[in-house]
């Protein structure tokens, strides 16, 4: 598994008598199910030894994430049988993981010592070092094109990143949609954030009519470098507020907060914005959202001239 730089997250958070641990790591496609199997098993085992009062998983194509609700008293002693089951169990190469633990008392740096010593046995593997890439395809009348690309948080701000997606594609005036429409080629988008062999990546999808695809792309590029921040106050306010109530929505329990901080660590997108979501959108200034905005059309930008008309 792929190093994810070993963070820890810790929050005083009295809504729950309980503390709630969440860890994530970063995996390959090729390695995540058995990890998984692997990882479960190592849980399951210190069940017998410290019985958590719930604990669950989750899994991408590559990361996998676990969470335990726990006596506050049990956090570091269920953390060090936890990490030892994991050495004695598993045959894939485990990359130094995220954690965040909510608790109901303050946590001394002892605890955050042990937590992080606990896991200090996992080994570091290096990503793959990420580039655009596209594939075209053409079926029954239509041609979908898949553009893989670097991350923008890798060179902005998570924060501004995480603003622009909104601003593009998730308000009632995101800008792709639009532009879309307004291109008349009928074609549909998908924009996602995911890992590919171990990096932050984004990922543009485009379905469209046959011969439309390369009018389709170009009319996205177009719209993002031709968006000015100052002239489109209505679209980035709501862009802002949508950004705000999204990274909020973790706060609504200590089990959906440590893992939306461990997600979006593991994930590479900051798990700081899930910390304090309001503080970190109301940084972002025009020049560093317009710059989030030319990162995500980069991969594009880099692939039209290989995409076929």
């Amino acid at each position: 598994m792929i190093d994810t730089g070993h963070s820890i997250t810790v929050i005083h958070d009295e809504r729950s008598k309980f503390s709630t641990l969440s860890v994530g790591w970063r995996s390959g496609r090729e390695t995540t199910k058995q990890a998984l199997q692997e990882l479960q098993e190592a849980a399951s085992a210190v069940v017998s030894q410290l019985t958590p009062v719930w604990q669950g998983w989750s899994a991408d194509p590559e990361s996998i994430r676990f969470s335990a609700i726990i006596e506050p008293s049990m956090v570091g002693q269920w953390a060090r049988a936890f990490e030892a089951e994991i050495r004695s169990r598993t045959r894939n190469a485990l990359g130094k993981p995220a954690i965040a633990l909510v608790s109901p008392k303050y946590v001394d740096g002892a605890l955050e010592t042990t937590l992080l010593e606990s896991f200090d046995g996992c080994r570091t593997v290096e990503a793959t070092p990420a580039r655009s890439s596209l594939k075209q395809t053409a079926s029954q009348g239509f041609e979908q094109v898949l553009v893989h690309g670097i991350d923008p948080s890798g060179v902005t701000s998570p924060a501004a990143t995480f603003m622009a997606m909104c601003l593009l594609v998730g308000t009632p005036l995101s800008l792709l949609y639009a532009a879309l429409n307004d291109s008349k080629t009928g074609a549909i988008l998908q924009l996602g954030r995911e890992l590919e062999n171990g990096n932050p990546t984004i990922s543009w999808n485009i379905v469209a009519p046959q011969k439309n695809s390369l009018a389709a792309s170009m009319s996205l590029v177009e719209a993002v470098q031709g968006f000015s921040a100052e002239q489109n106050r209505t679209a980035v306010s709501q862009a802002r507020e949508f950004a705000i109530a999204n990274l909020s929505r973790a706060w609504r329990a200590p089990l959906e907060l440590a893992n939306s901080i461990v997600q979006y660590e593991t994930m590479g997108w900051s798990g700081n914005l899930i910390r304090s979501p309001r503080e970190k959108l109301i940084e972002v200034d025009d020049s560093a959202l317009e710059a989030a905005l030319n990162e995500f059309v980069r991969p594009l930008e880099e692939v039209l001239g290989k995409c076929k008309s």
